[in-house]
């Protein structure tokens, strides 16, 4: 999309560069930078970014402001008017809801088509993209959710210190506790030492997510071992963070879970354990 707007091949990159940017702002916003589920705020944040990207495309911060942020707030009630999961329904959403932010862009003093630009990301990596791509595999949303997931990874490069402040601060205020899955060898070490010892890598691995069984956990977070039970350790204990997001695939586990690095070692104080089935 923000390559096909320019005239030439240097153009063109430029535009999809600024188009990768915006998807994976976007997207990050929506699911990787870890804000509170604001409809409101979400939208400001995407105003903002949007704002910006589309002033450094030499537009108006308005204009993309206004489609950016109309964009969001639409992207529900999209979803209820169009249903459908298919590639057909997805686009008609995306667009309607590039139509709507042209229109407010226009409202605002701003051209059409940056409004609509805006919105189009927008909408399509927040109301069409989940951070578990949960329409599935084979249906549109899970393509955008697996493209979004990338764009979103680029989004962390390029904005990494903010939605690092954001999403730990996030993390903070969202959970008492954060919990450490393991086996019952790694159980019995950490009993042992009162302390959860960090990897190799010099990070100690925490999830605030709960997994009912051995197996599920393993497949999430892209264990080696299947766990036995976790750690649930109170932030209290947790003194900074060095990196979160979601798992990658690995051990040949698909991941998918959420993940934060601790870049120390970690007290079992006032933790508690809880055993959970294969």
């Amino acid at each position: 999309m923000g390559g096909i707007m320019s005239g030439s091949i240097k153009g063109a990159m430029k535009g999809a560069a600024f188009g990768a940017m915006s998807g994976g702002m976007a997207y990050g916003i929506g699911h990787g930078f870890g804000l509170p589920d604001s409809i409101s705020l979400k939208a400001v944040a995407h105003g903002v970014t949007q704002g910006a990207i589309g002033t450094a495309r030499g537009g108006k911060f308005k204009a993309s402001f206004l489609g950016a942020f109309v964009g969001h707030v639409v992207g529900g009630p999209m979803k209820a008017m169009i249903k459908g999961k298919d590639a057909a329904a997805v686009a008609a959403r995306t667009v309607s809801a590039a139509i709507v932010g042209g229109v407010s862009a226009v409202a605002g003093g701003g051209k059409f088509a940056n409004g609509a630009v805006s919105a189009a990301f927008t909408h399509l990596f927040n109301a069409e993209a989940s951070a578990n791509s949960a329409a599935g595999e084979g249906t549109a949303g899970g393509a955008v959710g697996g493209f979004g997931k990338w764009l979103g990874k680029l989004g962390r490069k390029l904005f990494g210190p903010l939605g690092t402040l954001l999403e730990t601060d996030d993390i903070v205020r969202r959970n008492a506790y954060l919990n450490h899955y393991t086996t019952d060898l790694g159980r019995e070490g950490i009993v042992y030492d009162g302390v959860i010892r960090r990897s190799p890598d010099g990070n100690v691995y925490l999830t605030p997510d709960l997994y009912s069984s051995g197996a599920q956990a393993q497949a999430q977070l892209s264990l080696s071992s299947t766990p036995v039970g976790y750690f649930s350790v109170p932030m209290s204990n947790i003194h900074s963070v060095s990196s979160h997001g979601v798992v990658d695939p690995w051990a040949g586990q698909p991941g998918g879970g959420y993940e934060v690095k601790v870049p120390h070692d970690v007290s079992t104080e006032n933790s508690r354990w809880y055993p959970i089935g294969r």
